[in-house]
């Protein structure tokens, strides 16, 4: 049974009333299943149109030349130290050890440099730079590049 409900000669409210068996009900309205059983509501299950996702334009200015960066660290003497990091620019990687540098400053000094060197116009994401690695990198970017804000 349809039930349509006017006011001002447009429908106000509707429903389709879908009966199961005795006093055992199924109420659709445009948004809600509502499934009525001895004329008590047994609960709401919102009905969900989902709309897919469709193509659209590339992005001809978007610019694809990504770098992404990232720290490694272990605690000693209650202080994080960085004993490995690298970079990756979709093809070629470069990752740098503490073994090989005489401090992780010097490591870390090395990694951007190159990644700069070899990356200029690069944008490049650092892995948790708002939350950790910044504390690494900060110092060493302003007391060895010339930093500017955009």
């Amino acid at each position: 049974m349809k039930v349509y409900y006017f006011k001002i000669k447009k429908i106000f409210y509707r429903f389709e009333d879908v009966l199961i068996e005795g006093t055992s009900f199924i109420r659709t309205t445009d948004k809600y299943l509502i499934p009525i059983e001895d004329f008590n509501i047994l609960y709401f299950e919102r009905l969900i149109v989902n709309t897919f996702l469709t193509t659209i334009k590339n992005n001809v200015s978007l610019n694809t030349n990504i770098v992404t960066f990232d720290i490694e660290t272990y605690v000693k003497d209650g202080k994080f130290v960085p004993f490995a990091c690298g970079w990756f620019e979709g093809e070629f990687m470069r990752t740098y050890y503490l073994t090989d540098f005489i401090s992780s400053e010097e490591m870390l000094l090395q990694a951007l440099t190159e990644m700069l060197i070899f990356n200029p116009n690069a944008k490049v994401y650092i892995h948790n730079f708002s939350n950790f690695d910044y504390m690494f990198l900060i110092k060493i970017l302003f007391l060895s590049f010339i930093v500017s804000w955009i």
